[in-house]
């Protein structure tokens, strides 16, 4: 081992970064602190009973059920759905969350085209009305299967 060379500067060793250290690639493929509050755990399975009462109601709207008739129910269930998929639904701020902002859109047309029906209590405002219940539930089952799928892959195997 010689002495170094003056006036030649040596070659440092970087670190490796650990755990403890803030590091863009060690950082985990799940949600940061940073994103807001994550939706509730159960979250997928009330956006499926949501969806299931969705259906149910955008049936009645079409009146494909058999003896089915409007009901102030209905309207009650459209009115109650908004804060509901707000709720269980947490949009994140990049461009992936498309589904989420169409689920909450169709979410906040339901009421306004409740209104609408109430208003004229015109037959074509309440058959938008259930295939705007019908887009709502797909999108929701959508949402849910996709929120469940990105859950399984970030568990650990076990």
């Amino acid at each position: 081992m010689g002495l170094p060379a003056i006036g030649v500067e040596q070659p440092r060793l970087q670190s490796v970064p650990t755990t403890n250290e803030p590091n863009d690639v060690m950082r985990p493929a799940g949600p940061s602190d940073d994103d807001g509050p994550a939706a509730p755990p159960f979250a997928a399975p009330a956006l499926v009973l949501l969806a299931a009462a969705a259906i149910f109601e955008g049936y009645m709207w079409l009146h494909l059920i058999p003896g089915g008739s409007l009901r102030p129910s209905g309207l009650l269930f459209a009115v109650a759905i908004v804060p509901m998929t707000y709720a269980l639904t947490r949009c994140d701020p990049d461009h992936r969350s498309h589904l989420c902002r169409f689920t909450r859109l169709c979410s906040v047309s339901l009421p306004l085209l409740g209104v609408a029906f109430l208003v004229s209590h015109a037959t074509p405002w309440a058959r938008l009305l259930g295939a705007v219940t019908l887009v709502f539930a797909v999108s929701a089952l959508v949402l849910a299967a996709a929120s469940e799928h990105r859950g399984t892959r970030r568990s650990p195997a076990g």
